[in-house]
């Protein structure tokens, strides 16, 4: 969901990268070989979360994406408790993640907790509503461009000559509907092509 910020990667590295991250940060600012933690402090179970390994990088940014990835791999492998504790975790760090709402949302809906999946969807476009907007419209178009295909290929197959008034009628109603689908998403080539057909399938009605 995240732009601009190399958000997206594959979805079997999701965890690889994320335990990169901390160890990158941990070499960065030499966290590795300063105060090493004693072996025989226990850490506190309720501060671990899968996301977070002792010791853990002081860069709450780092941290936070590092939780948002491991949350949102944990949602493709479909572990939806994991991806809501990880994600959680995100929002804590960084409660201006409209990104992590969006995707705790998404584990929500999948264990049909229906009520905290529409607080977070809710949250989410507060955050910042054009950005989930166009990234739901981006996830949209692919579909509507073959739906609007369809339409148009159906509708040319039953305006053709000798197919009945009736096939001829429906198959302009299925190019009205392409022509409505390309216009939505707009796609000037696609309108261009439906209108042709229009016009054509109108002409042997007549």
């Amino acid at each position: 969901m995240k732009k601009n910020q190399n958000k997206r990667y594959p979805l079997a590295s999701q965890i690889t990268l994320g335990v990169m991250m901390i160890w990158l940060s941990l070499t960065s600012n030499g966290l590795a070989q300063a105060n090493p933690i004693e072996p025989d402090v226990p850490s506190d179970p309720a501060q671990t979360i899968v996301c977070e390994r002792e010791p853990i990088a002081n860069d709450i940014e780092m941290m936070a994406e590092a939780c948002y990835r491991l949350g949102v791999g944990s949602i493709d492998r479909g572990r939806y408790e994991e991806a809501i504790a990880a994600l959680t975790r995100a929002i804590e760090l960084n409660p201006n993640d409209s990104d992590a709402y969006a995707w705790r949302a998404v584990a929500y809906d999948a264990l049909n907790n229906v009520e905290a999946a529409i607080q977070d969807s809710r949250e989410a476009v507060r955050l910042n509503a054009d950005h989930v907007l166009s990234d739901w419209l981006s996830r949209q178009r692919p579909a509507d461009e073959e739906d609007a295909y369809d339409l148009l290929s159906t509708g040319r197959r039953l305006c053709e000559p000798g197919n009945g008034l009736d096939n001829r009628s429906t198959g302009l109603g299925k190019l009205q509907a392409a022509l409505d689908s390309y216009i939505r998403i707009r796609d000037e080539a696609g309108a261009r092509q439906a209108s042709e057909a229009i016009r054509l399938c109108r002409r042997r009605q007549t």
